[in-house]
């Protein structure tokens, strides 16, 4: 019996993926090792875009869609509402929201802390009107997330990463 699993956490639309006949033989090989699906982490407008382009065969591709951590600290509060309304307009085709979360890592002044929880709770709200789960970044700052996500009705769902 074959060995069947699913990647919960990968970048295939990433820039470095820039060559259509190694992703496909990628795609492939790990179809023959039992792999059935493919999670994507979302992480900006233009990742979004790259995810929608991945080839649809192979393992089956799982596009999340959200506002990294880091994007929400190199970007202006101008910028990020209106990525937040293209990620509303992406999140039909979504299978999840996410990369989403705080990383104080990133962010270690209370502005960029509490610029990174205000972008979170907003996604939150969001993955809740679209009933949809959540791929969370969260670096050493659990408390803070949980706080956000305990606010949430219905309650987020999905999983967490950290490095």
């Amino acid at each position: 019996m074959q060995n069947r699993w699913i990647d919960s956490h990968c970048h295939l639309s990433d820039e470095l993926w820039h060559d259509e006949k190694d992703m496909q033989a990628l795609l492939t090989a790990l179809a023959a090792q039992g792999c059935e699906a493919l999670i994507q982490g979302g992480v900006d407008p233009e990742d979004w875009e790259r995810q929608r382009r991945l080839p649809s065969s192979g393992p089956k591709i799982i596009r999340v869609f959200g506002l990294h951590p880091w994007t929400v600290l190199s970007r202006s509060e101008e910028e990020l509402e209106k990525n937040l309304k293209q990620l509303e307009h992406f999140l039909p085709d979504a299978g999840g929201l996410g990369e989403i979360g705080v990383d104080f890592v990133r962010g270690p002044d209370p502005i960029a802390r509490q610029k990174q929880r205000d972008y979170l709770a907003k996604q939150l709200e969001l993955a809740a009107v679209h009933q949809k789960p959540c791929v969370f970044h969260v670096v050493r700052a659990y408390p803070e997330a949980w706080q956000e996500v305990k606010k949430t009705l219905p309650p987020a769902r999905g999983m967490i990463h950290s490095f």
